[in-house]
């Protein structure tokens, strides 16, 4: 009884929204030290089997007004669907990836109910991962070097960074959100000396991965936000990612000439057949599992690497509709916080925007990169979406004159 009565009363209270604020960092945290499938074991066990247990579809009720919301769970049923739609109809499919658009939901779902009872805050999440991730970043070099390997190959990290791509992409999300922080008014020298060396080892990490689209996306939210800014600290960050390119290329640790001659690594031509192909079935697309592979340069490979085209290949033209009508939405809210003096939403949209472009296969995918660098900012960025339309409510208003004192 007392144990029955002790999960009632967290049921009811606000408590549980303390927990799972820790838990969210805690997931976010794993991405940097458990490989994948202890990641995933472990977030069914602290994460969806508490949430199941304490959360009701009561306690969503904000969120699902969240327009952002909306159009992610539109998107997540429709993807499920396409298996039906236009794929081969396997229910086994259908159900796994039910199973994984749930699960996605429900992590955003709990993010977005946590930032809109400011529960928890992009700055309290990054503040917990940034120290971790650079110490991480710092053991992973460490350790590469100290094997004798050779400086050219692509630096692998502990946890879901064991992938050269997919490091990149994590440690390049804490590198910018580190600037951001270094370049936010109010802070200490001391803090920002920190943030500063936080960020210079994550860099450090991602020209050692040698991934060109992590780090594309990189500088691209840093120009993006300088030019909100205007700002000679951005312009100062800029300048010292390139010395510290310069640097590596000259110590032989980075190879400049494998980069160029990587060229656009058959992405062009990977897109072309992927364009193809959807045309062939524009509306339905087909499927999350299709069995389609790519060929580049005598390799082939089992993903369009373009988060749009891909969402257009699997699923159709009514997903890839609802996809842009996400973005253009998103876009639309972080635009104005941007305007407002905070252009870290902006930057990590951005920067997730290009890396996905540039490498990604499907956004509605089991726990992994897309969780961290996209998933996770949106249900901030929702909530701050919710804010410009409380505010464009608010303008709307026009007081009722009062006609006995106007005549």
């Amino acid at each position: 009884m007392q144990l029955f009565s002790t999960f009632s009363r967290w049921r009811e209270s606000s408590e549980k929204d303390r927990l799972f604020a820790a838990l969210v960092i805690a997931v976010a945290a794993m991405f940097f030290l458990l490989e994948t499938r202890l990641h995933r074991d472990v977030f069914y066990g602290v994460f969806v089997l508490p949430a199941l247990l304490l959360y009701r579809p009561s306690d969503f009720r904000a969120v699902a007004g969240l327009r952002l919301w909306q159009l992610s769970a539109a998107l997540a049923l429709l993807w499920v669907l396409s298996e039906l739609l236009g794929g081969q109809q396997r229910l086994a499919v259908v159900a796994d990836e039910a199973r994984i658009a749930f699960l996605l939901m429900l992590f955003f779902s709990i993010a977005c109910r946590l930032a809109l009872n400011e529960r928890l805050t992009l700055a309290q999440v990054f503040r917990w991962l940034i120290p971790l991730a650079a110490i991480t970043a710092f053991a992973a070099i460490i350790y590469n070097f100290s094997q004798g390997g050779e400086a050219v190959e692509r630096l692998e990290g502990f946890g879901r960074a064991d992938h050269p791509i997919i490091g990149a992409s994590l440690f390049g999300a804490i590198a910018l959100v580190a600037v951001c922080f270094v370049l936010t008014p109010g802070r200490s020298w001391l803090a920002r000396g920190g943030y500063v060396l936080a960020a210079a080892v994550c860099v450090l990490f991602m020209m050692l991965t040698q991934s060109r689209g992590p780090v594309l996306g990189l500088l691209m939210a840093l120009l993006v936000i300088g030019a909100f800014l205007w700002r000679r600290g951005v312009a100062v960050i800029l300048a010292a990612i390139g010395v510290v390119l310069a640097v590596l290329v000259l110590a032989g640790a980075v190879d400049l000439a494998d980069w160029l001659e990587r060229g656009s690594a058959f992405r062009l031509e990977i897109w072309q057949q992927t364009l193809t192909l959807w045309l062939e079935r524009p509306w339905t697309g087909y499927g999350p599992e299709p069995g389609h592979m790519f060929h580049g340069g005598g390799l082939a490979f089992g993903s369009p690497h373009n988060a749009v085209l891909a969402m257009a290949y699997y699923a159709g033209l009514p997903a890839l509709l609802l996809f842009m009508a996400l973005l253009a939405v998103a876009v639309r809210a972080v635009l104005h916080e941007a305007r407002r003096g905070e252009p870290i939403y902006l930057g990590l949209l951005v920067f997730a925007l290009v890396v996905m472009i540039l490498d990604t296969g499907a956004i509605v995918t089991n726990l992994g990169r897309e969780w961290f660098i996209f998933w996770l900012p949106l249900a901030f960025i929702a909530a701050r979406g919710n804010e410009v339309r409380a505010e464009a409510r608010e303008k709307s208003v026009r007081p009722v004159p009062d006609r006995k004192k106007a005549f």
